[in-house]
């Protein structure tokens, strides 16, 4: 433990300790999945931020981990970029490296605010009460930095492959899970700087841990030995449709469009031999717009495809859900579509969260030749939501409320309560991760959606046309994971229980416990300094 000592006093060393946090972060997602490495990125990096000298050096430092952050975990914005958004490569390496600037405001926000307030820890905060301080900071700025990013990763998020212990999220949502491995860094940190007054913290940990565990393994228990309200038997198309003939089907192209249609209309007919209750196909599986509409096919034309899709879906007898193109006047909105047994359209989702410079460019209502920048981008309107779908089910006329999701809206706390609130019993993802490729993306994606699973006591169905397709259980277990790239249909059976959980009811309070006592201390603190004229 010596060698911690004298490397934290060296404050050359400042930079890695930053990349030692750094790594520990990255390396606890998928795929990489050393969950139990990520203690060591706030014990890490809170040395980092004891041995700035400057502004100038806390903003390096915060760029250099925000930086490698994006580097190690969204390498695969490269190939969106290229491969979505039509960009030469030397330009997608170009946004990357910007991303990666910006890929973690909390941390940035972290060393910069760590660095003004860390005399004042140093002098005048009992020492026993500094790890404590720092965990609040962190796990407070991660909560408002989860507000404005496109991907909205906690550093609870790994900790669901430690099943039991990731039920504290019920209770407080991420923040809350979050806050265990930043307590445990932070009690690190303590014991290796100030050995004497560690008790407190390393108590604390232990206790919390061991309260957690006990608690998520009862739960665990609970929800797995409680009978279910009834079983729903959905069945997932995983279609593997390529990126080529997915824009060329949308384009118009005939031979596209039939081996398009064609694969998920048989593929439903397999489907419907297992005897579900619902069929589902993945975002924008259905490649022109539905119900028909002028679009980039005459009318007429697309019409001869809707009755083909009409006709199919009656002979299975089968309730399905599609993913698809809606429009209204000249509006196009990425949606899906409830059928009925007989076809017909029962009811619509629209996307309400849009991804920036995917499929809305910002600030092009108010300067609109920003849509032609690039015309590969989608230029969508957004829907109104989130509210559920009704499915109203055999033989017995009960309903069933869907809370349908498409994309990365599965990721978004607020958004996935909200849901919740509004009365679903089952969450279902549409997505398209081919865009993606064979990058860490589909396992990330994956992971950051089984955590509103356990937040709201709610299972989710992800429907995918490459792959993760799965069932992700009410506590965030992830059953019959699909393979990448392989055409399948995906049988499961839902249990479907009520949905109650304290976050649900409560929404993110401990988020808001840990900026009052984290972040609102450190204003104070900043303020203070200010006053005294040593900032």
């Amino acid at each position: 433990m010596n060698w911690i000592f004298v490397l934290s006093k060296r404050p050359s060393r400042a930079a890695l300790w930053t990349i030692l946090g750094t790594l520990s972060y990255v390396l606890s997602f998928p795929r990489f999945d050393l969950y139990q490495l990520m203690p060591l990125a706030l014990f890490g990096w809170i040395f980092a931020v004891e041995r700035t000298k400057s502004w100038r050096h806390a903003l390096g430092l915060g760029l250099l981990g925000s930086f490698l952050i994006g580097l190690g975990g969204f390498h695969w914005v490269i190939y969106v970029a290229r491969n979505f958004g039509g960009m030469p490569l030397p330009v997608a390496v170009i946004l990357l490296l910007i991303f990666c600037l910006v890929a973690a405001p909390q941390l940035l926000a972290f060393f910069l605010i760590g660095h003004g307030v860390q005399p004042l820890v140093a002098r005048r905060l009992p020492a026993w009460l500094a790890p404590f301080f720092w965990t609040f900071l962190y796990v407070g700025l991660e909560f408002l930095g989860s507000r404005i990013k496109l991907f909205p990763e906690f550093m609870g998020s790994p900790w669901i492959q430690w099943t039991a212990v990731a039920q504290v999220a019920a209770v407080g949502g991420a923040s809350l899970l979050s806050f265990l491995p930043a307590l445990m860094g932070a009690a690190g940190w303590a014991l290796v700087r100030h050995r004497a007054w560690a008790l407190p913290a390393l108590s604390a940990t232990l206790g919390l841990l061991t309260l957690a565990w006990v608690w998520g393994d009862r739960e665990l228990r609970r929800w797995e030995d409680a009978s279910p309200d009834r079983i729903l038997r959905v069945a997932v198309i995983q279609a593997n449709i390529g990126d080529v003939e997915k824009i060329s089907a949308e384009m118009g192209s005939r031979r596209a469009l039939d081996l398009v249609i064609n694969r998920y209309l048989t593929l439903s007919q397999e489907a419907a031999a297992h005897g579900v209750d619902l069929i589902v196909w993945p975002e924008t599986a259905y490649p022109l717009l539905f119900p028909v509409s002028a679009g980039k096919v005459s009318s007429s034309f697309a019409s001869g495809y809707a009755n083909l899709l009409e006709s199919t879906i009656a002979s299975t007898g089968t309730a399905h859900l599609i993913g698809t193109y809606e429009g209204v006047g000249e509006t196009t909105y990425n949606a899906a579509a409830l059928l009925s047994r007989d076809g017909k359209v029962i009811q619509t989702y629209r996307k309400v969260n849009l991804l920036m410079f995917g499929e809305k460019m910002p600030l092009s209502g108010w300067f609109p030749f920003l849509k032609k920048l690039n015309p590969n981008l989608g230029d969508f309107g957004q829907g109104e939501g989130p509210f559920p779908l009704s499915l109203r089910l055999q033989p017995d006329e009960s309903t069933v409320k869907i809370g349908v999701n498409i994309c990365y809206e599965a990721v978004m706390p607020a958004f996935m309560r909200e849901m919740a609130i509004q009365g679903s019993h089952l969450f279902l993802n549409l997505t398209n991760d081919s865009w993606f490729g064979p990058t860490f993306e589909p396992w990330q994606h994956l992971q950051l959606a089984a955590l509103r699973s356990i937040e709201n006591r709610i299972p989710t169905v992800r429907a995918t046309n490459t792959g993760i397709s799965a069932l992700i259980s009410p506590v965030g277990r992830i059953e019959n994971p699909s393979p990448l790239f392989e055409a399948r249909v995906a049988p499961f059976s839902v249990a479907l229980r009520p949905a109650k959980s304290f976050y649900r009811r409560h929404g993110d309070w401990f988020a808001c416990a840990a900026l009052l006592l984290g972040f609102v201390p450190a204003s104070v603190g900043l303020a203070f300094r200010r006053w005294k004229g040593s900032v």
